[in-house]
């Protein structure tokens, strides 16, 4: 990431030729504009995302690795607000999943005020919009992973691989935080003008909602089923509040976009004919997300193939590759 344009690129052609070795996982549903509604296929179309079948975690290193080299040639073509301290928060997460971050080490995320890069076009924020969705997405897997390998080892009874887990968990929380505001780094009428219009008929299906990712799908799986796990560790030995306020944060970032990108009394695409407005929506679903992180151990027993499983690969979802 921190290599010359010209290494960047020569690195990117060496990965895409690796990715391109991996067959194509065949949609299971039409992705076309006509559909009656948006689907995770639809999504992956319109955002240029290629899954593959399997369990191989070079798939998922080299996906994650291609889309933050993606950020980083789109930040330096078009500029960027991203403060230097949020390209650290980034840096890290990119650290923490290949396992070359220093133990312990911690990196502070200051508050600031978004400034977006000036004289940006419509053409310039749709790339950028597609470029950053890539981005959280590999992100968005990295945490349901790291989650998944938290339960894995709760579940031996490893508290170093469990501290660890959870870590990478907050850390990765924190970068998906960070990678949407890169996805909105651009001014609002330029999303109004230029970028939700082309989530619109005849562009692509009615209802177009990051609700129908598969990523998202499977973050809130994993929420719903690692959440008990996390409630029962002790708070002397984990840090599960710093997860949870990671989590708070991306959260927040979400929110921020959806008020200065739709405002605080607009529908989202989703929402337009139900009357409801984008920004309640969107903390009614905060609300549980939050809810599922703080729920109690339930009467069942927590053991199962989830804990049992490879971290990269999810049992109950056999075509979301990892």
């Amino acid at each position: 990431m921190a290599r010359e344009q010209a290494e960047r690129a020569q690195i990117r052609s060496l990965l895409a030729v690796r990715l391109a070795g991996f067959q194509s996982l065949p949609q299971q549903e039409p992705a076309t504009p006509s559909a009656l509604e948006c689907g995770p296929d639809d999504m992956d179309t319109f955002f240029g995302v290629r899954r593959v079948p399997g369990s191989d975690a070079a798939v998922f290193l080299l996906g994650f690795l291609v889309t933050h080299l993606d950020a980083v040639d789109d930040a330096a073509w078009a500029g960027t607000s991203i403060s230097a301290s949020d390209w650290e928060v980034l840096r890290r997460g990119v650290h923490v999943v290949f396992g070359a971050a220093a133990p312990g080490s911690r990196v502070e995320n200051t508050a600031r005020d978004r400034t977006p890069p000036p004289d940006i076009d419509g053409h310039t924020a749709f790339a950028r919009w597609k470029t950053g969705h890539r981005m959280f997405y590999v992100i968005t897997q990295g945490i349901s992973c790291a989650l998944i390998a938290t339960a894995h080892a709760a579940a031996r009874g490893n508290a170093i691989a469990t501290r660890a887990a959870l870590e990478a968990a907050t850390a990765l929380s924190r970068s998906a935080a960070v990678a949407i505001r890169f996805t909105a780094d651009f001014p609002a009428e330029v999303y109004r003008t230029a970028v939700r219009p082309r989530m619109t008929p005849p562009h692509a299906p009615p209802g177009f909602s990051g609700l129908a990712g598969r990523d998202h799908r499977e973050l809130v799986r994993v929420y719903r089923t690692v959440g008990p796990v996390i409630a029962t560790l002790d708070r002397e030995q984990f840090a599960a509040s710093e997860f949870r306020a990671a989590t708070d944060e991306m959260f927040a970032a979400h929110q921020a976009v959806c008020c200065e990108f739709v405002g605080q009394r607009d529908p989202s695409l989703l929402t337009r004919s139900q009357g409801q407005t984008a920004v309640h929506v969107l903390a009614g679903l905060i609300r549980n997300r939050r809810g599922l992180l703080r729920a109690e151990v339930p009467r069942q027993s927590t053991g199962g193939s989830l804990f049992e499983a490879n971290p990269f690969r999810h049992p109950q979802n056999e075509n979301i590759p990892r």
